[in-house]
């Protein structure tokens, strides 16, 4: 988490020297946790890459990012996402292959501008894996399905 915090301490004074706000964030080093204060300072973030790290939960203030277009978070140990994800409306690819991801929050079905989805690799059942993978249209007709039922 301090390797986090000193990013974040870097960026910020990054921003205020340049004047330049970060609009893309790439991790190279393994994170056990994500620290909110990372997302809570970077709104305008459109890009995140956070795979390939040992996370096992997002924040939900991941949800604050109202920018973000592009989001990977492959390669992790998430089993849920939070509900906040469904905020993100201007997502238009989400890459969350090879978790333990066992259902998805119905929240998702707010993403209505994505266009790429990857959910390979995860136990899903909360829609099922193959209708995850048709896209953001079969997930939303899943749970509206669902809901009638």
């Amino acid at each position: 988490m301090d390797t986090i915090q000193r990013q974040y301490r870097v960026i910020k004074q990054l921003e205020k020297e340049t004047g330049i706000k970060l609009r893309m964030f790439q991790n190279k080093e393994k994170f056990y946790e994500t620290n909110s204060c990372l997302i809570d300072g970077s709104k305008n973030i459109i890009g995140l890459n956070l795979s390939g790290n040992l996370l096992g939960e997002i924040p939900e203030t991941i949800g604050n990012l109202e920018y973000l277009s592009i989001l990977f978070l492959s390669d992790n140990q998430l089993f849920s996402l939070p509900g906040s994800i469904g905020n993100l409306k201007r997502l238009r690819e989400l890459y969350l292959e090879r978790n333990n991801l066992t259902s998805l929050p119905e929240s998702i079905t707010g993403l209505k501008n994505l266009d790429t989805i990857n959910l390979s690799g995860n136990p899903l059942s909360d829609p099922p894996l193959d209708v995850a993978e048709m896209g953001i249209d079969t997930i939303c007709e899943y749970f509206m399905n669902k809901e009638v039922a």
